[in-house]
């Protein structure tokens, strides 16, 4: 096998970044059956008829459960652009962006059920894309506001698309920042600073801003007046 500098790499010797690679994506794939069952299950007790505790705690598992499926999209999606295979698209016009998108939030309405969201569609016109993959990047970019705002602040999603773009924002209030502070947020494992003391692996907008470029669009990150903002956009 050829290593970066040219040379030959011996047989039965893997270099640690591959292996590392190889094992965050068998990780991901053997997450993914426990943590499917863990969401059916929260949804058949969901519809039994419990009392007041027992309901709260399906609800607090099918939350936990949503946001760990959301995690190990996420480090599949990075373990594919590592690997070089990138993001794969299936384009195609279609109206069915609103309904998609939909979905995903009422996702983050289960995660996050004592926060706000705020929506507001206007498609006028179909839309060239690979819809599950906008709609997941819609899902990583509402959750990191959803993530970093107060609880009694709201987050907004506007979606807006005529003949020639599409233009998706995702708004929530904040503390002062610099532009600095915003460079760092969408690579992996790095969170930028000043913008939250929360820990996390940071690739939910790594992975949103690489399907944002697999499509030729834009997903920039900005700050003015107190309101942090990340907007997508994608010419048609």
């Amino acid at each position: 096998m050829e290593v970066p500098d040219g040379t030959q790499e011996e047989p039965g010797n893997t270099s640690p970044k591959l292996m590392e690679e190889e094992f965050i994506s068998l990780l991901g794939h053997d997450l993914r059956n426990p943590i499917s069952s863990l969401m059916m299950a929260a949804e058949l007790l969901s519809t039994a008829d419990l009392d007041e505790d027992l309901l709260e705690v399906s609800n607090t598992i099918k939350r936990t459960s949503h946001r760990m499926a959301g995690l190990v999209d996420n480090i599949l999606e990075f373990a594919r652009c590592n690997f070089g295979e990138g993001i794969l698209l299936r384009r195609y016009k279609t109206d069915a962006l609103e309904k998609n998108i939909q979905q995903v939030i009422k996702v983050v309405r289960i995660i996050f059920n004592e926060k706000k969201l705020d929506t507001n569609f206007d498609l006028k016109h179909s839309v060239d894309c690979d819809v599950l993959r906008i709609a997941q990047m819609v899902l990583n970019m509402v959750c990191y506001s959803m993530q970093h705002t107060n609880i009694e602040d709201p987050v907004f999603l506007q979606v807006n698309c005529d003949e020639k773009r599409l233009l998706i924002d995702v708004t929530h209030k904040t503390g002062a920042q610099s532009h600095g502070d915003l460079e760092d947020l969408f690579d992996p494992f790095v969170k930028a600073s000043g913008i939250s003391t929360k820990k996390s692996l940071g690739l939910g907008m790594y992975v949103a801003r690489e399907i944002a470029v697999a499509h030729g669009g834009t997903l920039e990150a900005s700050v003015e007046q107190h309101l942090f903002k990340l907007t997508f956009l994608l010419p048609q």
